[in-house]
Parts: structure tokens; C-alpha cells; sequence
């Protein structure tokens, strides 16, 4: 392979690869400094998710979901018990909601729906997972939902004569009650709800840190909502001079305190860990994103530069001239959006606005991804731009897909079959992969026959 053709190389975090003296990336940038090393998105926001655990709260919430957990999971009896409550409470919120639909109709004259559907049918917590971080966010969202059936097991189970079950359903119903967990868990689920949208994650959590009021005001209701299933109220933990273990900053109220100490100190470690985890030189091929015909509108040039300067390796050009296909490649799109907006506004002037919007926003599309506007994009027109747009394109985002090979490869390479040549290996791994695929049996038989050695492991 040519690698002066190569702009972009991907690996996880680990040294070997990733290191900036010795590591792979750094060997094949020392002769091709062109070749952009970018840390997989996925691993990189697993370590964002990890960051934000450091605080105190989180950590014993975490923790509290995993022991519970276990302790479901480790006896068939508590699991059975627990799928049986949680199954009476989805019943429980059906009839709810078949009640409140016949009501609702009754009033309204409509015809009744005879059944509803509730798409949330959750019977079983998941454990949280170390190394996927949506995999966290899934343990979380779904302990957070079946807290009432938490809340009742534990109950249940306290009045067993099983002294393990017992004591440690006690421990658990104290952690769970306490005004520190009904405080983290939802502004956990919330935040790391965010992590799902990763286009605009830094965004949505930076705004919501800079108007916290609005947003944590809904956060604690959902805490004392919580509380009621364990009788609990939501109190101020006491206030010391010096704390070591915890977050201490004094405030008036309980809602305050821990506005203070769990809900703006996990915001902030969020928004420092993300700036962080994604270095500077990942930053300026990002700035390609701003040829996308969807966000090209309130771009420059100057949005631009840092690419170019990066990839001035395969720009065949001037500025001036990058400059002016750059101008004539945003005023293609924003002079689409002048003509059908003028066309809608003229074709439906007597129309409420609203639907003029509607009708407008149905009529003109605008490439939203790279895939599209390198596909949108003519090179006889756009030379650069289209080299701009395929080098973005080619970029390693994430190593993920990848490496889920690699975890796959237990399936062949077990503890009884670790010991086998390359060729035994690949042949293997082709069966199994094209496992589908017919097999001519006479053309197996007749290779076999030509080679001289039998076996081969």
C-alpha cells in the first residue's frame, strides 16, 4: 500500500498504538505526518463516562446499582420474585392506562380504544457494563424505571426467614433510600442520557450547565417521586467544617445542596473530560464539517482554515482560489433555500405561516451527512472541495465495528483449540464467516489430494 494515499489511522487507547514517542501512531507520522491518528469516539467517551464517575455520589450509586444487581441475579428465587413484581406492576400501569383512555373518550365522544400497549415492558435490571458506555447508560435508565419494583423486592425480602437475603435486602433498601441515591440516580440518567446523541452531546451539556435552574428543578421532583416508594424524605446530609470522603459545600436547602454537589459537579466534569479526550489536531480535520450543505450556511473561510492547513499535502491550489470555490460552493445551497422559500412564500401567501414553514422545510433538502454531500458534490465544479469532503469521509471515527471481531475470535480460538497455525486459523475463520455459502464437495476432496501435508494445526 501506498500510505502518502493514507490520512487517517484509528486505534484504541492502549499504549502500544496510541503512544506519542514509541506508539504505532507515532512511528508511521514521523515519515507521514499527514496521517491523522484519531483515538476511536467510542473508546474516548467510555473514558468520558469513566471521568464523570471520580465524584463521590456517582461512584456510590454506580456501585449501589452493580450489588443490587448481583444480589437479584445471583439466586433463581430473587429473580423469580422480581420478574413477578415487575410483571404485576407493568399490569398494574396497563389497567391505568385503559382507564384513563376510557375516561378520556368518554369525555371527549370518541371511541374507545379496548387495548393499549405499553411499549416499556422491562422485567429484568441489567448489569452496568465496564467497558460500553451506552451499555452504562441502558443499566441505569432501566434501574431508574423499576425502582418501585426495587423499592417493594427489598421489602419483601427483609421479611424473609433467609438470613443472607435478609440482612443484605436491609443494607440494599437503606442505600436506596438514602437522599444521596434518590438525588443521583435521576440526574445520572438524565446526563448520560445525553451521551446516546453524540452529534451534539458538548452542546446540550454545556447549555444545560449554563442555565442549571431550569433543568435540575425537574431532576429533584423526579427525586422525591422516587422517595415516596421508600417512605423516604430528602434531607441535607450534615454540614462539617472539613470534609474528606464527600463533597461538602454548604447550602441553605436539601434541593440546593445537592444542585451544588452531585448535579453542576458532574456537568463540569462532563464538559472538561470531552474537551480532553479530543486533542486539538482531531479538531482541525473536524473543520471540514462545515462544508455540509446542512451547516455551510453561517460558515466562512476562516471555519475552513484549519483543514486546510492540515491537508495542504492534497489541495492542488492557491488559497485565493480554494477561497472562491469555498464561496461558490455555499452560495450553490444557500441560494436553493432563497429560491424555494421565495416559491412557498408566493405559492402559499393566503396559507397560515405555520404550514408555509411546514411546506417550505418538505420541499428543500439539503445534504445533512458527508456520505451525501460528497455525493452531492460535481468534482468538475468543486475539485477541492471534493477532495476536502472525501478525505472527511475517509477518516477513522470509531474502531468499534472493528474490534468486535476480535472479541469474536474466542469462538474459534478456544482454551480446548488455542494451539493451531495461521492457515488452520483462517480457514476457520472463512467457514465460519461464509457458513451460508454451498461448499462443492469434489473441489474440497481434489484440494485436499494436491497437498502433500495432511494436516495443517
Amino acid at each position: 500500500l501506498d500510505l502518502s494515499f493514507c490520512v487517517g489511522q484509528g486505534y484504541d487507547g492502549c499504549s502500544a498504538m496510541s503512544g506519542y514517542i514509541k506508539g504505532c501512531q507515532a512511528v508511521i507520522r514521523e515519515k507521514y505526518p499527514h496521517i491523522l491518528y484519531v483515538h476511536c469516539a467510542s473508546h474516548s467517551f467510555n473514558l468520558v463516562i469513566s471521568d464523570s464517575c471520580e465524584i463521590r455520589s456517582i461512584q456510590n450509586t454506580v456501585g449501589t446499582i452493580k450489588e443490587v444487581y448481583n444480589f437479584v441475579r445471583s439466586s433463581s428465587v430473587r429473580s423469580q420474585i422480581f420478574e413477578e413484581l415487575s410483571l404485576e406492576a407493568y399490569n398494574r400501569q396497563t389497567i391505568i392506562l385503559n382507564e384513563n383512555i376510557k375516561a378520556s373518550s368518554l369525555q371527549s365522544s370518541k371511541p374507545e380504544n379496548s387495548t393499549i400497549e405499553v411499549r416499556s415492558k422491562k422485567v429484568k435490571l441489567a448489569n452496568v457494563c465496564i467497558t460500553r458506555w451506552v451499555d452504562s447508560h441502558i443499566a441505569i435508565e432501566t434501574f431508574n424505571s423499576l425502582f418501585p419494583v426495587v423499592a417493594e423486592l427489598l421489602t419483601n425480602l427483609m421479611k424473609m426467614t433467609d438470613r443472607e437475603s435478609s440482612v443484605r435486602s436491609n443494607l440494599f433498601y437503606g442505600a436506596i433510600s438514602s437522599s444521596e441515591f434518590l438525588c443521583s440516580l435521576p440526574i445520572l440518567n438524565k446526563l448520560l442520557s445525553f451521551t446516546t446523541n453524540v452529534a451534539h452531546i458538548l452542546q446540550v451539556i454545556q447549555m444545560k450547565r449554563n442555565e442549571p435552574d431550569e433543568e435540575y428543578k425537574y431532576l429533584f421532583e423526579e427525586a422525591q417521586d422516587l422517595a415516596k416508594y421508600t417512605e423516604t424524605i430528602i434531607e441535607m446530609p450534615r454540614v462539617v467544617k472539613r470534609q474528606i470522603n464527600r463533597d461538602n459545600i454548604p447550602a441553605s436547602f436539601a434541593n440546593e445542596y445537592f444542585k451544588l454537589n452531585i448535579f453542576i459537579p458532574l456537568l463540569d466534569h462532563l464538559i472538561v473530560a470531552i474537551k480532553d479526550r479530543f486533542s486539538e489536531h482531531v479538531k482541525k480535520a473536524a473543520a471540514i464539517s462545515c462544508l455540509i450543505p446542512e451547516h455551510i450556511a453561517d460558515k466562512s473561510y476562516d471555519d475552513l482554515l484549519p483543514a486546510i492547513e492540515l491537508y495542504q499535502k492534497f489541495l492542488h491550489c492557491s488559497t485565493a482560489q480554494l477561497e472562491t470555490e469555498f464561496v461558490l460552493w455555499k452560495k450553490r445551497w444557500t441560494d436553493i433555500v432563497t429560491e424555494d422559500s421565495f416559491t412557498s412564500l408566493s405559492s402559499y401567501s393566503g396559507s397560515n405561516p405555520n404550514t408555509v414553514n411546514m411546506k417550505r422545510k418538505e420541499q428543500v433538502f439539503l445534504p445533512d451527512t458527508i456520505i451525501d454531500s460528497y455525493a452531492a458534490c460535481p468534482e468538475a465544479f468543486y475539485p477541492n472541495i471534493k477532495v476536502l469532503l472525501k478525505i472527511f469521509a475517509t477518516l477513522p471515527v470509531t474502531t468499534a465495528t472493528t474490534e468486535r471481531s476480535f472479541s469474536v475470535l474466542k469462538l474459534l480460538k478456544t482454551y480446548l483449540r488455542s494451539t493451531m497455525s495461521e492457515t488452520r486459523l483462517n480457514g476457520l475463520a472463512m467457514m465460519y464467516i461464509y457458513r451460508n455459502m454451498a461448499v462443492d464437495i469434489d473441489a474440497v476432496i481434489d484440494e485436499f489430494a494436491k497437498s502433500n501435508r495432511r494436516l495443517a494445526f
